[in-house]
C-alpha cells in the first residue's frame, strides 16, 4: 500500500481531514561538486519510489545540477543512476543530466508543473545547495499552475546555495519570493538514519534482486546516502527516519498490502505501471503459484516494488516463476484450468496487473469474473475468451560471457532478452562483485509484437577465480546464471 494511501487511511479513522489531491513528484539534485552523498542517494532514491509502490508518481529527476561543474563525481553519478533505473524499469525519459540536457530538464520541469492542478499536486523536492535549476524549471511554467506546487529543501540547503560559479544565480530565498508555490524545510538529514555506517545497510543484501545493488552504493560515501531523507520525508511525512523506517519503506521483511479486495485494488494500479509486474498483494501470488512450484518451495510474498512474486525454500530465495515444476504450465496460464480455475482476481485491476502485457496481439482484459474469480479477455473482433488461453510465450533471456577474464581488465556482460511490453533492462550481478562500468543497450522489434533487448555492461575483475554472474528480469520472471574464470 502507498504510504500516502496509509496515511490517507489513518486520518480517515481519527476523523481528521483528509486531502484528496492525488500527488506527484519531482527531483533535482547535485551529484557533480562538493559532496558524493548523492552518488549513492539518488539511486536510492529510485529504489524507495519502486520499493514503496509510488515509482509512477516520479514523473521528473534531473541530477548533476551544479552548472558549471564537469568533475569526474557526475560521471560515476551518472552511471549509478543509470544502473539503478535499469534495475527497477523506469521510463528514461524521466531522466536528466543537467550537464548535457540543461534545457530538456528546465523543459521537464515546467511540464511537470503545467499538469499539475487542485486534483494532481506536484511536490518539487530540490535536494541540493544549487537552487538554480529549481528555480528556472519553476519560471519556465505556467504561473497560474504555481498554486499547485510544494517545493521542499533540506533547512541547511535553504542557508547554503554554493553559489560558486556565475552560472549559479538563484538562491532558496528567490524561489520562495519570486513564485507563488509553497516553500516547506525540514531537518538536516546527515543527522538521521539516511546518514549511517555502510553496516546499518547491510539489510539491503538480502532484500531482494536488486538490494545487493544499492548495498554496494551506499559504500561510495560510506554509507552517506543523506538526500534521500527527502523522498522519505515526502512519502511518509517522517523527516527523522530510524533504520526500521527505512527498512518498513522498502518492504524489507515482508509485505505491506492487505489481502481485502479494496485494498488489492488500490495498489494494483501502481504495480502495473512498472510493466509486466505479475502481483500487488501476497493473495496473488498464492493464487497463482500454490500447487504449482517445486518440491519443497512454497510462496514468501509479494515484492510490491517490482511486482514479481518471491517464493524460498528452506533460506533460499527466488523468483517463484524460476521454481515452478517442470510439469506446470507458465506462471501466467496456471492460474485457470478447464474446472474454472484458482481465484486469481476479486476485479478488473488485479486482471490488468496479471495479464496487460502478457497478451497476443489484439487482446485485452474485458472484466474480472467475480463468480469463478476468472480474468476474461476480448480481441478486436469482440471474441471473448480466458485471459489465461489467450496470453502471449513470457520471453526468453540469455547471458553470454568470455571463457576467460583477468583481473584489472575490462570485460563485457551480455544478454539479449525477449518479451512483451515495458518490462525494463535486465539487473546483472556477479559474485565477487567487481568494478562496474559503463552499460548499453539497444532495442529492437521481435516476434509477435515483443521487444528484443540487446544490453551489455562492462566490468572491471578485482579478484581472480570463478566469477558468478546472474542476469534476471523481473518483470518477466527470467533468470539466467553464469561462470566466468578470472585470472590473476
Amino acid at each position: 500500500m502507498h504510504f500516502t494511501k496509509l496515511f490517507i487511511l489513518f486520518a480517515f479513522a481519527f476523523g481528521l481531514t483528509t486531502a484528496t489531491a492525488q500527488t506527484r513528484y519531482a527531483y533535482s539534485t547535485d551529484g557533480n561538486a562538493h559532496d558524493k552523498d548523492d552518488l549513492c542517494a539518488t539511486p536510492m532514491v529510485l529504489g524507495l519510489f519502486a520499493e514503496s509502490g509510488n515509482k509512477s508518481d516520479l514523473i521528473h529527476l534531473d541530477y548533476n545540477n551544479h552548472l558549471g561543474k564537469t568533475a569526474n563525481m557526475g560521471n560515476t553519478h551518472k552511471k549509478n543512476i543509470d544502473r539503478a533505473a535499469a534495475a527497477y524499469g523506469y521510463d528514461q525519459r524521466i531522466l536528466f543530466d543537467d550537464r548535457t540536457q540543461t534545457n530538456a530538464a528546465i523543459n521537464s520541469i515546467a511540464n511537470a508543473i503545467n499538469a499539475a492542478n487542485a486534483s494532481q499536486t506536484l511536490t518539487f523536492l530540490c535536494a541540493s545547495a544549487p537552487k538554480e535549476m529549481c528555480w528556472r524549471g519553476i519560471d519556465a511554467a505556467i504561473d497560474e499552475k504555481e498554486q499547485y506546487v510544494t517545493v521542499v529543501a533540506e533547512l541547511k540547503f535553504a542557508a547554503m546555495d554554493h553559489n560558486d560559479n556565475s552560472q549559479l544565480q538563484k538562491k532558496w530565498r528567490n524561489i520562495c519570493n519570486d513564485f507563488n508555490v509553497k516553500c516547506v524545510t525540514i531537518v538536516d538529514q546527515n543527522k538521521h538514519a539516511y546518514r549511517s555506517p555502510v553496516e546499518k545497510w547491510r539489510w539491503l543484501k538480502q532484500h531482494g534482486e536488486n538490494g545487493p545493488m544499492l548495498f554496494a552504493m551506499t559504500k561510495e560515501k560510506n554509507g552517506d546516502c543523506s538526500p534521500a531523507g527527502l523522498i522519505h520525508y515526502a512519502l511518509t511525512n517522517n523527516q527523522k527516519p530510524k533504520m526500521q523506517d527505512i527498512q518498513a519503506a522498502f518492504n524489507f521483511g515482508g509485505s505491506s498490502s492487505s489481502s481485502s479486495s479494496s485494498s488489492s485494488s488500490s495498489s494494483s494500479s501502481s504495480s502495473s505501471s512498472s510493466g509486466g509486474a505479475e502481483c500487488s498483494n501476497n493473495k496473488q501470488c498464492k493464487a497463482i503459484y500454490n500447487g504449482k512450484l517445486q518440491k519443497g518451495w512454497k510462496v514468501l510474498k509479494c515484492n510490491t516494488g517490482t511486482g514479481v512474486c518471491r517464493c524460498k525454500k528452506g533460506k533460499t530465495k527466488a523468483l517463484c516463476a524460476s521454481v515452478v515444476a517442470v510439469s506446470s504450465s507458465s506462471s501466467s496460464s496456471s492460474s485457470s484450468s478447464t474446472s474454472g480455475g484458482v481465484d486469481e482476481c476479486q476485479n478488473v485491476n488485479q486482471c490488468g496487473t496479471l495479464y496487460n502485457v502478457n497478451l497476443q496481439n489484439g487482446w485485452e482484459v474485458f472484466k474480472c469474473n467475480t463468480n469463478t474469480g476468472v480474468c476474461r479477455c476480448e480481441d478486436n473482433a469482440g471474441n471473448k475468451a480466458r485471459c489465461a488461453d489467450v496470453t502471449a510465450p513470457r520471453g526468453t533471456l540469455r547471458l553470454n560471457l568470455r571463457a576467460t577474464a583477468r583481473v584489472g581488465i575490462p570485460t563485457d556482460v551480455r544478454t539479449t532478452t525477449w518479451g512483451y511490453g515495458g518490462f525494463g533492462y535486465p539487473t546483472i550481478n556477479a559474485v565477487p562483485s567487481p568494478s562496474w562500468g559503463p552499460w548499453e543497450a539497444t532495442t529492437t522489434n521481435g516476434p509477435d509484437g515483443g521487444t528484443i533487448i540487446y544490453y551489455s555492461q562492462h566490468f572491471v575483475p578485482t579478484v581472480a577465480g570463478t566469477h558468478t554472474v546472474t542476469a534476471t528480469v523481473p518483470s518477466l520472471g527470467l533468470e539466467a546464471v553464469g561462470t566466468i574464470e578470472v585470472l590473476p
